[in-house]
């Protein structure tokens, strides 16, 4: 463990993860007052909310800010920020005349205040969603881990406060959906804030790129357009298949005991799993670039994410239940039913953190894409059988979950398999 903990690599992922962290334990501190002033419904609606943009948002930016870090040239990377930022405007515009024409009620039951109000707020999450990663990725081209970690924490901040105030005005989803939806912004105008003397690294404004030199980078990066943000936006999809299915199945009850459990659950897995991601991706680029061990790179870094998860989602795992209605109110007992189930998913998605990266570096994102339509069918038959047999939410919930570890740790062994075969070390 401490020949794990004094690398390089692993301090710079404990910088990243400590303002994770700190956002984490202010978002659980707010949470248990959270769940007493909204209603298991409320949370419901937001899951659907959030199953439906994060869907969309890969196909906002097509992944192209995942680009960014890329360029040895700072020049470059500022193409492909001006690339990302066109092309999420014009998607973001897109969906948004679509969703006027769709009848979202083919999709999920909710009242007609709630599809009108998606109507407009989901465009709008996207496009500030996209900003967001944009920025992301630039601070991450400039290792800019503190600032990201203290963005994370006053981010966490101001929206635990917001959603306690609109609570205490008016438990209606709709300030929750609000605030959702300004998260990007927010995350946005802080990066800008914290690295305004530092921009110009990236951010070039006296230089002028022509459309056909923007136009070049999105198309020298069109792997991420064609197969990494269909593979995010299907594997979006696959997680959020459970939220939408209960939406249709059941009420927007059930889904609200679902949706507080996959966010509690989703926050060791962003605690560590984006710290990993945004350190380990350029430092696997670069090892690659030069020839040297990658294999070892990723093979120690996945035994790492084994330990560093092993004692917050076994403890999910073991005492879920006891855990949630402790701390959320006795309401929420079967919220933490769900919890143990989707606790094993959530573990073995942040052991294939890495691995993802790793795929990408080494453009096999048509792999990746395959895998991911795969993935999607199998949980989508395992859910239809299991609906087809009982209507037990429990029962198609655990179901889920076994099928996607089952394919996470199947994408590790690849990666691995691959990554062994590239390896120049």
């Amino acid at each position: 463990m401490k020949k794990i903990l004094s690398n390089t690599f692993i301090k710079n992922v404990l910088v990243l993860a400590s303002g994770t962290a700190g956002a984490q334990a202010i978002t659980m501190a707010f949470s248990p007052v959270l769940t007493r002033l909204y209603s298991p419904e409320a949370f419901g609606i937001l899951g659907i909310f959030s199953s439906i943009t994060a869907v969309l948002i890969p196909l906002a930016t097509l992944c192209i800010p995942m680009a960014i870090v890329l360029p040895k040239r700072n020049c470059d990377a500022y193409k492909i920020v001006l690339a990302s930022l066109y092309v999420t405007l014009i998607t973001s515009v897109i969906i948004y005349f679509l969703l006027q024409l769709i009848n979202l009620n083919y999709f999920v039951s909710l009242d007609e205040n709630a599809l009108q109000v998606f109507i407009y707020l989901v465009p709008a999450a996207m496009l500030f969603t996209s900003f967001m990663e944009i920025a992301t990725q630039c601070f991450v081209r400039l290792n800019e881990f503190k600032i990201l970690a203290k963005i994370s924490i006053v981010k966490s901040l101001i929206l635990g406060t917001l959603k306690v105030i609109a609570g205490l005005v008016s438990g209606s989803y709709i300030y929750l959906l609000a605030i959702a939806t300004l998260a990007g912004l927010f995350h946005t105008a802080l990066s800008y804030i914290f690295i305004r003397d530092k921009v110009s690294n990236i951010l070039n404004f006296n230089l002028k790129p022509s459309k056909y030199e923007v136009a070049g980078k999105l198309i020298e990066n069109k792997d991420f357009a064609i197969y990494r943000a269909p593979q995010v936006a299907i594997n979006s999809a696959g997680q959020s298949l459970p939220i939408i299915l209960l939406a249709i199945l059941y009420d927007p009850v059930v889904v609200g005991f679902y949706t507080l459990a996959k966010t509690v659950l989703a926050m060791p897995t962003t605690l560590m799993s984006q710290a990993i991601g945004s350190v380990f991706y350029p430092k696997f680029s670069n090892y690659y670039n030069n020839g040297r061990d990658i294999f070892g790179l990723l093979s120690k870094t996945t035994l790492s994410l084994v330990v560093l998860g092993a004692i917050p989602f076994g403890l999910i795992f073991i005492y879920g239940k006891e855990i949630f209605s402790f701390v959320f109110g006795e309401q929420w007992y079967e919220a933490g039913i769900y919890s143990q189930w989707i606790s094993i998913w959530a573990y073995s998605g942040f052991i294939n953190r890495a691995s993802l990266n790793a795929i990408t570096v080494l453009s096999y994102q048509k792999i990746l894409l395959l895998y991911e339509v795969l993935s999607i069918s199998l949980k989508a038959i395992g859910l239809y059988l299991v609906f087809l047999l009982d209507y037990n939410a429990e029962i198609s919930i655990a179901v889920f979950c076994l099928i996607s570890t089952f394919l996470n740790i199947a994408l590790v062994i690849f990666s691995l398999i691959v990554t062994k075969k590239n390896s120049r070390g």
